[in-house]
């Protein structure tokens, strides 16, 4: 889906909730492609923001490697 006002992650690597807001402001992505970026969720908590950063809550367990599902973001635009 499309980030929504209000969205939230925990950016992989840290243990501190972030709005979108700044983590697409910290990675330069103007206003106007934020929507062009799109949002995976699990359940209700997001993994990802394509192209723009990966959620803690996305970490795989070293003993994973059978069970990962690959996804890839290209930008046409």
């Amino acid at each position: 889906r499309s980030w929504q006002s209000g969205d939230t992650m925990v950016p992989f690597g840290s243990n501190a909730r972030k709005k979108l807001q700044d983590v697409f402001t910290d990675a330069k992505v103007p206003r106007y492609k934020r929507v062009r970026h799109p949002v995976i969720l699990a359940d209700t908590e997001i993994m990802w923001v394509a192209g723009v950063k990966r959620a803690e809550y996305g970490r795989l367990p070293q003993d994973a490697q059978k069970n990962v599902l690959c996804i890839e973001f290209r930008e046409f635009f």
